[in-house]
C-alpha cells in the first residue's frame, strides 16, 4: 500500500459532513508523473495532517489547474508529518520530504509502512482512520491473510497488474473502477473496466488472439490511445474455486511472438519467524511439465526479435502471505525454472524449505516486467508452438489461468500517457 499526499488551500474536510463528495484542485505544474494513490493524507497547514480521504482524479479544472474528487474522508487529531518521518533515511526520506513539500505527492511503500508503524504508537486515531478507509472497499474475505481463496484472487489481480506494467499502461487509471466480489470468486473482468452493460453489448464482437484456447470466451481489453499499447486479458478455469491449488499467469508479447509462464506460490506463516514455502509432490510435477516446455529447441535464426538472455521462460513467484490486498504489486520474488530448486535449504526436521526474506538473489517485480517487455526472456520458435499445444491440452488442470496478450505499439520508450480506454471482450 502507498499513501498519497494533498495540501489544500481550503480545509473543506473541517466544514463538510463526512461522506459527501467534494472537488478540489491544484496547479497543473504540480501534477505527478504517476497517478495519485487512492488513500490520501490531507493537510491544510504546512507539516500537519488532520484528515484522510479516498481520492480519484477528475481531469482539468482549466488550462492551469487539475481537479481531484474526494468521495469519502475522515478527520482526526492533527499530527506532525515531519516528526513522523524523521527516522527515515537515505533516498526514502528524500522522496518523502519532496512529497510533503508539494501540493500533491505520494509516499513510497517503505515510507507508508514506516508512517503507519509510527502512528500506531503516536497517533492511534489517525492510524485507525487510515486503515478504515484503506480497507473500506475491500470485502472481508479478501482481508484474511490465511485464506486460500483470497490469495488466489490476489494472485490473479497481481498478474493483471504486472501485465499492465509490461504493456506500459497506467495501472491506477486502468483499475480505477475495479470492484472486488463480495464473496469468494475469481477476478471478474467485467468489473475491472469502467463500462456499463449497454456498452459491453455494443462491443461484444471482437477478434481474439489466434493462440487463445477456443474454450475462452470472455475477457477485458485495456489500451493507451496515445501510445497504442494494449493489454488483452482472459481467465480460463476448469475447476471451481474451492478445488484449485493456485494460479498460473501466461504472458504473450506480440512483437516478439513470445510466451512467459508464471506460477504463484504462497508461503505460510508457521511461527513467529518469516514465512516459509515447503516444496511438495505437486511442485515436482509442475516443474517437470515446465522443464519439458523449455527443452523444446528455441529459434536459432539469429533474428533480433528472437534473441533471449538464457533459455528460461518459466518462472515461479513466491509471495509474502502477510500482505493484504493493495493497489500496488504483490510483494514477492521471481525465480526462473533452473534457479528455483537451488534456493531451498534443509530445515531442522530434514525437509526442504524456502524461507521468505532469506534468499539473497531473485528477480524483482520491476526487473521481471522490464525483461518481458523488451523480449529478453520468453519462448521463441518451436517453444511458442509447444506452449500453445500445452494450453490446448490443459496446461494447469487444477489451477486458475490468467492469459494476457500484450501489444507494445510503436512508442516503446516513452511513458504511459495516463489515459486508458477499456472494454469487455466476448467471443461472437
Amino acid at each position: 500500500m502507498e499513501l498519497g499526499w494533498f495540501r489544500s488551500e481550503h480545509p473543506w474536510w473541517h466544514e463538510h459532513p463526512e461522506g459527501l463528495g467534494v472537488t478540489d484542485s491544484f496547479p497543473a505544474e504540480d501534477a505527478l508523473s504517476r497517478s495519485l494513490p487512492r488513500v490520501v493524507l490531507l493537510s491544510s497547514k504546512d507539516g500537519y495532517v488532520d484528515g484522510v480521504a479516498l481520492a480519484r482524479k477528475a481531469g482539468y479544472a482549466d488550462t492551469f489547474r487539475r481537479r481531484i474528487y474526494f468521495d469519502e474522508w475522515k478527520k482526526f487529531t492533527p499530527f506532525d508529518i515531519w516528526l513522523a518521518l524523521q527516522d527515515l533515511g537515505g533516498p526514502t526520506r528524500v522522496a518523502a520530504s519532496r512529497a510533503v513539500s508539494s501540493r500533491v505527492g505520494r509516499f513510497t511503500r517503505t515510507a507508508t509502512e514506516h508512517l503507519l508503524e509510527w502512528l500506531s504508537e503516536h497517533g492511534e486515531e489517525a492510524a485507525a482512520a487510515i486503515r478504515n478507509l484503506a480497507y473500506r472497499e475491500v470485502p472481508e474475505w479478501l482481508q484474511k491473510v490465511d485464506s486460500v481463496d483470497a490469495h488466489s484472487y490476489a494472485n490473479q489481480l497481481d498478474g493483471l497488474k504486472v501485465g499492465l506494467g509490461i504493456a506500459g499502461i497506467d495501472r491506477a487509471a486502468a483499475l480505477e473502477t475495479l470492484q472486488h466480489p463480495d464473496q469468494p470468486d475469481d477476478l471478474r473482468l467485467d468489473r475491472v473496466t469502467n463500462l456499463y452493460e449497454d456498452q459491453v453489448v455494443n462491443r461484444d464482437v471482437h477478434e481474439f488472439p489466434d493462440w487463445l484456447p477456443q474454450t475462452t470466451a470472455f475477457g477485458a481489453e485495456f489500451e493507451d490511445p496515445v501510445t497504442g499499447r494494449r493489454l488483452q486479458t482472459f481467465l480460463a478455469n476448469k475447476l471451481p474455486l474451492e478445488k484449485r491449488t493456485g494460479a498460473d499467469i501466461i504472458y504473450f508479447v506480440e512483437e516478439f511472438n513470445s510466451f512467459v509462464l508464471v506460477q504463484y506460490k504462497r508461503c505460510r506463516v508457521e511461527s513467529k519467524g518469516p514465512p516459509v514455502y515447503r516444496p511438495d509432490s505437486q511442485l515436482k510435477s509442475e516443474l517437470k511439465r515446465m522443464t519439458a516446455l523449455e527443452s523444446v529447441s528455441p529459434d536459432k535464426s539469429g533474428k533480433p526479435s528472437e534473441l533471449r538472455l538464457g533459455g528460461s521462460f518459466c518462472f515461479t513467484k513466491l509471495c509474502d502471505p502477510r500482505q493484504p490486498l493493495e493497489p500496488g504489486l504483490s510483494v514477492g520474488m521471481y525465480f526462473d525454472l533452473r534457479y528455483f530448486p537451488s534456493v531451498a535449504t534443509l530445515g531442522e526436521r530434514g525437509g526442504f524449505r524456502i524461507v521468505y526474506g532469506e534468499v539473497s538473489r531473485y528477480v524483482t517485480n520491476t526487473t521481471f516486467s522490464d525483461l518481458v517487455a523488451h523480449g529478453w526472456v520468453g519462448s521463441s520458435g518451436e517453444q511458442s508452438e509447444a506452449v500453445i499445444e500445452a494450453m490446448e491440452g490443459g496446461l494447469a488442470e487444477n489451477r486458475s489461468v490468467l492469459l494476457a496478450s500484450i501489444r507494445l505499439g510503436d512508442d516503446r520508450r516513452g511513458r504511459s500517457s495516463g489515459h486508458v480506454r477499456a472494454r469487455v471482450l466476448a467471443r461472437p
